[in-house]
């Protein structure tokens, strides 16, 4: 019984259907998936180099985290804040991450696609409730009201926990990576761990807020680095770069995103 499976053309790259029928191999040029000419643009679009998205994503995570911020340490009226700041986190804190993580994912970078597609999906859910709440169509559970069961945890404590594990995950990986990754993902951490035990704390709360901006800061570090030594092609702010020659091995192999830049794509979110 015949049976067909695709392989490579050892002399021009195309696939080809290679039936295989009692042991003989029929290799018929007419079975061809790909042309030569087909072959070679698929291979040019694919390898196409694109730009860096790490600061896009870094910068829109941190920006709209700074704003919300404001009304989180009532640096701003608390309220009016959070409305406007919806807008942002639909837009440029949600969507421009999650176009971010998906050019990482495009450019082999799995860590910054998960962490940038992850975030951005966070904003724009964060934004969606905050306008839903605004116009009355669905206010979810009020932060607001006494719990009077404090075995329980609220919604909003189990979200912000729930996250913050998540982070802490990322947290892991960046120990690989760099320092300022690795300050950025333990900060974000601890916020999120701050802000669940703000539901019922006010002070907790405001704890958290200065955090928050203190997480914002290191994303815009991070993301002016790395784009400062792109433009200038030399690294003038530090990353904190960790295991480089056993990143670089790596790089080679496959295993992580390939080097653009002066500094290896691996080492940059």
């Amino acid at each position: 019984m015949s049976q067909t499976e695709v392989q490579v053309h050892p002399e021009i790259g195309a696939s080809w259907r290679v039936r295989h029928t009692g042991g003989d191999l029929d290799l018929n040029p007419a079975d061809a998936i790909y042309t030569r000419e087909q072959y070679t643009a698929t291979k040019l679009i694919a390898n196409a180099p694109i730009g860096n998205p790490g600061p896009l994503g870094l910068y829109a995570f941190g920006l709209t985290t700074a704003f919300l911020q404001g009304a989180v340490t009532q640096i701003t009226d608390p309220q009016p804040t959070k409305d406007f700041v919806a807008c942002f986190a639909l837009f440029y804190g949600g969507t421009i991450q999650l176009l971010a993580g998906m050019w990482e994912m495009w450019k082999n970078n799995t860590f910054a696609a998960t962490a940038f597609s992850s975030y951005g999906g966070f904003w724009l859910g964060w934004g969606l409730y905050m306008i839903l709440h605004a116009a009355n169509i669905w206010t979810g559970e009020s932060s607001s009201k006494p719990v009077k069961n404090y075995s329980l945890v609220t919604t909003e404590e189990m979200m912000l926990s729930l996250w913050g594990i998540l982070t802490f995950c990322f947290f892991v990986q960046t120990l690989r990576i760099n320092r300022a990754l690795q300050t950025l993902f333990f900060s974000l951490a601890v916020l999120f761990f701050l802000l669940a035990g703000g539901v019922r704390n006010v002070l907790c709360n405001k704890v958290a807020g200065w955090v928050g901006i203190w997480v914002a800061f290191v994303a815009f570090y991070a993301a002016t680095a790395i784009l400062t030594g792109e433009v200038w092609d030399h690294e003038y702010l530090p990353l904190g770069h960790v295991n480089r020659t056993q990143h670089a091995a790596k790089t080679k192999k496959g295993a992580l995103a390939a080097p653009a830049g002066p500094v290896a794509a691996e080492e940059r979110l």
